[in-house]
């Protein structure tokens, strides 16, 4: 009942509360979003907020098809959605987003359910926005608007290839 009544014991406490509320509503948001991890603070004492703490995640390092797919299906929206908005201010990342999404509708497509991204064979919307850029700025103009694209991809695709075959030193 003390604590109550004392005005600077109640205010430290709400930080507290606040600095817990902060840590539950991201772990929150991340299982909403299909992301299966925790994340805190490795040490804390009971109504004090850790200062020297550092951090601890746990995550499943095998999810299932199910948890898997949703989690997929939340990064293509978040691609799909982030890409866009900075092709102009970024178009690097955009290009890179363009790219995580190719790959994921060509190697992991089967992932995904929404109507929207269910078409493997159908090009989505960053992937042609990124080539549609590079497209009207080539010289001479490609043979499809696709083609900066795709050959983009088969360039990182088969680069990537190199280093995983590469022998360990």
């Amino acid at each position: 009942m003390p604590d109550l009544l004392d005005t600077e014991r109640m205010s430290h406490l709400r930080e507290v509360f606040e600095f817990w509320i902060k840590i539950d509503e991201k772990m929150a948001m991340f299982h909403r979003i299909g992301v299966l991890r925790l994340r805190g603070p490795d040490a804390y004492s009971v109504n004090e907020i850790p200062t020297n703490a550092g951090l601890v995640e746990l995550g499943i390092m095998t999810p299932t098809k199910a948890q898997m797919d949703r989690a997929m299906e939340t990064l293509v929206e978040m691609l799909d959605c982030l890409g866009d908005q900075i092709r102009s201010s970024d178009p690097h990342g955009a290009t890179y987003a363009a790219l995580l999404m190719n790959h994921i509708r060509t190697k992991r497509g089967d992932a995904i359910i929404d109507p929207r991204w269910n078409d493997r064979e159908a090009t989505w919307s960053l992937e042609h926005l990124v080539s549609n850029d590079v497209f009207q700025k080539s010289n001479p103009p490609p043979m499809y608007v696709m083609e900066p694209f795709d050959s983009l991809a088969g360039k990182v695709s088969s680069t990537v290839e190199e280093w995983l075959n590469m022998p360990k030193k």
